[in-house]
This record gives structure tokens, C-alpha cells and sequence, in this order.
């Protein structure tokens, strides 16, 4: 009975996947930083985009730099996007 006992314990520890992920000595092993930007540079992203998006738009309405405006305007739309991960 306590050899089974032993034994059930030793197998919870040992595939406990929950724990999170462990070095070779089975200490846990320290946590990568996150790659998360935070909300100040999203909110900065996403004004710089659309600034960039409403350039490209009225550039596009003038008719004759339409070929600078579109592309200008699809990048800025990209970069509001880019904020979304």
C-alpha cells in the first residue's frame, strides 16, 4: 500500500505538466520575458497608422500623386494593424 502510494506520487511529480517547464535538476526554470508591447506603444502605433493612412488618403484624392497616396495609405492601414497581435 505505501509503495503504491510512493509510486502514484512519484509519477504525478514527475509528469506534472501543469507545473510549468523545468531545468535538468527539476527546479523550475525562470520565465522568458514577455514579448508583449504594452498598451502606450499600441495606442502610439495606431495614431502614427492612421496619421500615416489619412496622409495617403488625401494624397490619393488629389489624383495626381494617387501613386504616392495608395501605397502610403495601405501601409498606414498595415501599421494600425500591426498593434492587434
Amino acid at each position: 500500500m505505501i509503495a503504491e502510494d510512493l509510486a502514484v506520487r512519484e509519477r504525478r511529480d514527475t509528469f506534472n505538466v501543469s507545473a510549468g517547464p523545468r531545468d535538468v535538476r527539476g527546479q523550475p526554470s525562470p520565465r522568458a520575458e514577455s514579448s508583449d508591447i504594452g498598451l502606450g506603444w499600441r495606442l502610439i502605433l495606431l495614431f502614427v497608422g492612421f496619421l500615416v493612412a489619412s496622409i495617403g488618403w488625401v494624397l490619393v484624392m488629389t489624383i495626381i500623386l494617387s501613386f504616392i497616396g495608395l501605397p502610403l495609405f495601405m501601409f498606414g492601414l498595415a501599421l494600425m494593424q500591426a498593434q492587434e497581435r
